[in-house]
Order: C-alpha cells, then sequence, then structure tokens
C-alpha cells in the first residue's frame, strides 16, 4: 500500500542545542525498528522518547494543550508498538514529528 503525505513547512532541528532533537531521534528509531520488525527496540526507543518528553515538562516547555496533544500520540504510539502494527506507529510517528515541528517555532 502506497500512503502520500503531505507536510508542512520543513523546521530543522539543530541537533548540538535543541532539547528536541533527541526526541525526534528517538522517533526516528523507533519507525526504523517497525520497518524492520524490531519490536523490543521499538519498545526501547519509545521509553527513552517518554522519558525525554518528561524533562521537557518539568522545565515547562510547552503548553497545556500541547502536553495534551503529545501524550495522547504517544499513547497511540504505544499502543502501535505493543500491537506490532507497523503502518499505526509509522502514522504516530508522523503526528509526533509534526508536534515537534510545533514546539520548535
Amino acid at each position: 500500500e502506497i500512503q502520500f503525505v503531505e507536510y508542512g513547512p520543513f523546521h530543522r532541528l539543530s541537533t548540538s542545542n535543541s532539547p528536541l532533537s533527541p526526541m525526534q531521534s528517538a522517533i526516528d528509531r523507533v519507525s526504523e525498528a517497525a520497518v524492520q520488525g524490531q519490536w523490543t527496540e521499538a519498545a526501547r526507543a519509545a521509553r527513552e522518547l517518554e522519558q525525554d518528553w518528561r524533562g521537557l515538562i518539568v522545565r515547562g516547555a510547552a503548553n497545556l494543550q500541547t502536553e495534551q496533544d503529545m501524550e495522547a500520540a504517544m499513547e497511540n504510539l504505544y499502543l502501535n508498538v505493543w500491537s506490532q502494527d507497523e503502518q499505526g506507529v509509522l502514522a504516530a510517528a508522523q503526528k509526533l514529528t509534526a508536534l515537534l515541528g510545533q514546539l520548535a517555532e
């Protein structure tokens, strides 16, 4: 199945100084592991993503709506990893990447 995706404006995260870059790296690792069928690694990367997100919340880096959106998207990611749904993981990762882009603005 081919899925076409339209992305909004691209916001490059600086890997040297953005607190969001480890989160994007974790999202990328979850996606890659799902595509390769490595579900244990996908779950590990999802946990790292959640830990990084908790660190940002403590620092007050997001508003309440963004926090709720991120929490819902991460919960969806976990559910798709646990059910080993590759397309679901990729869709959740896409949503999380979009939310990170909003935070980077």
